[in-house]
């Protein structure tokens, strides 16, 4: 995961595969104005997926990147079990960071220039755990 971390001042380009969809973004109000989705390239520890998003929000931003890997649980002890292990590694690697946490979620954030932030959660699909590391950029980084 450290590796992961320092990944994200380079615009995560170690980690991208193959371009997968580009989206607009819909209705009166967006949540982001156009993103591409790439297959990651880095799977570690169990993960069964990993995925980045390249997000412009606004015309003349630079892009917002998200790296998410996806682990799997065969029950919900399994799933719990994982979650707390994920978060005791996190804790002890985001010593720098701003914890928080809620109903499903923990959160890493610290004020650096590229607004790095972690979260870890159980996501709505059943017995699957998520980790996003998320990173803005004031400059192009590709």
């Amino acid at each position: 995961m450290n590796r992961v971390i320092q990944a994200a001042g380079t615009g995560f380009l170690e980690f991208r595969g193959n371009l997968e969809r580009t989206e607009n973004g819909g209705g009166p109000h967006p949540l982001f104005r156009f993103r591409k989705v790439y297959a990651g390239t880095f799977v570690f520890s169990g993960a069964t997926l990993a995925e980045l998003e390249e997000v412009y929000y606004y015309k003349e931003q630079q892009p917002v990147y998200n790296y998410h890997l996806y682990f799997p649980a065969l029950s919900p002890n399994d799933t719990v079990e994982r979650y707390a292990d994920l978060r005791l590694r996190l804790n002890q690697l985001c010593a720098g960071f701003d914890h928080t946490r809620g109903d499903r979620y923990d959160a890493w954030a610290r004020a650096d220039p590229l607004k790095t932030a972690i979260l870890l959660d159980i996501s709505d699909v059943p017995g699957s755990l998520e980790i996003q590391v998320h990173a803005a950029f004031s400059a192009p980084q590709w």
